[in-house]
């Protein structure tokens, strides 16, 4: 995996903020990016916005999905057996 860590030039990787006046402002901020993901590794990392976060691989997002839907599964489940 290559990864890629940059100041965006162009606004459309900027984010966009509304300022005191109203008006919009884009703001530059570091970009990770990479070629394949680890989604889950990612997300785990304190620095890492989990918000803006995003990927394009839809195998990811389902295993990472299913994942969390897994432990949500296990600690509810426990939770009841335990009452």
């Amino acid at each position: 995996m290559q990864v890629y860590m940059h100041l965006p030039t162009t606004d459309d990787k900027k984010r966009i903020v509304i300022t005191e006046d109203g008006e919009f402002k884009a703001i530059q901020e570091w970009i990770l990016e990479t070629d394949g993901t680890s989604l889950m590794r990612v997300l785990s990392e304190k620095d890492v916005d989990p918000v803006r976060t995003t990927t394009n691989d839809i195998v990811e997002i389902f295993s990472v999905i299913f994942m969390c839907y897994f432990i949500m599964h296990l600690v509810c489940h426990s939770l009841i057996i335990c009452i």
